[in-house]
């Protein structure tokens, strides 16, 4: 009994007092009452400091004013302090429940503070969470209804990126088919003899030299009458140059001088009379 007794009330017993009831002494129940208002008084005042900051908490996020995404951050930045803020007194409420007589009792009303705390807190995280969701599920639709919008206007585009694509697909399997197409034909052409080949080469070098002689004519007459018009022109050139010499020198030369009249025969004498 001293032992219990002893556990119960070390929390206001001195050193000499805890000796006395070692000897068999017990306090009355006055003195027990006084130690208990005392400790009473202590956890009133911690209870009184929670519930402070419990309503600054509410006070700060009442229902329904939570909307905006910076808003929604803060109020669970405040309620995870909060809530360890809480988690921390419940402890230290805890440890002084176990230093009364009426353990059980204390351990009850400080739970049941502690879960009224917790569901004030609850609630604020509830809004804060949803509106986030919220938030992003709004700007999701926006997104998706921006996209669709852009969708729609380049839609003619990529119609006719598509048609132009299925045209160089057509075009590039027709040429396909008529590459194959000649590969065949070539591939069922008889192969030539060695003799065909040998005439078939002197036919085409045969060919070639008409043509080089045919060139080579062409140039010879070509040069000649080229030659021509360089002579015929060289003689007229002459032939003006040497009009234009004969006119000077008769310019140059003195006129001729008249010829003397001509005299008539003497008359006849004058007939007689």
């Amino acid at each position: 009994m001293v032992n219990v007794d002893l556990k119960l009330t070390r929390r206001w017993m001195t050193p000499a007092l805890l000796g006395l009831m070692a000897l068999g002494w017990m306090p009355s129940a006055s003195a027990q009452d006084k130690a208990a208002g005392a400790a009473d008084h202590v956890d009133a005042g911690a209870a009184v400091s929670s519930r402070d900051g419990m309503v600054a908490l509410t006070e700060q996020y009442p229902a329904g004013t939570i909307r905006t995404v910076d808003g929604a951050n803060a109020a669970l930045d405040a309620a995870s302090k909060e809530r360890a803020r809480i988690d921390v007194e419940l402890i230290r409420q805890q440890r002084i429940c176990y230093g009364k007589f009426f353990v059980s009792s204390c351990l009850e009303k400080v739970n049941g503070a502690h879960r009224d705390q917790s569901k004030k807190i609850k609630s604020i995280e509830v809004e804060a969470k949803t509106t986030l969701r919220q938030v992003r599920a709004d700007e999701r639709d926006a997104a998706l209804a921006d996209q669709r919008a852009k969708d729609l206007a380049d839609a003619p585009r990529r119609a006719e990126e598509q048609r132009q694509n299925a045209l160089q697909n057509a075009s590039k399997v027709e040429e396909s088919a008529r590459r194959t197409a000649e590969a065949d034909a070539r591939a069922k052409v008889p192969a030539t003899s060695p003799d065909q080949r040998i005439a078939e080469h002197e036919q085409k070098v045969r060919e070639a030299r008409a043509r080089q002689e045919a060139v080579a004519k062409n140039h010879a007459a070509n040069v000649a009458a080229h030659d021509k018009k360089v002579k015929d022109a060289a003689a007229r050139q002459k032939e003006v140059a040497d009009k234009k010499a004969a006119k000077a020198a008769a310019a140059a030369q003195p006129p001729a001088a008249a010829p003397p009249p001509a005299t008539r025969p003497a008359e006849s004498a004058a007939p007689q009379k």
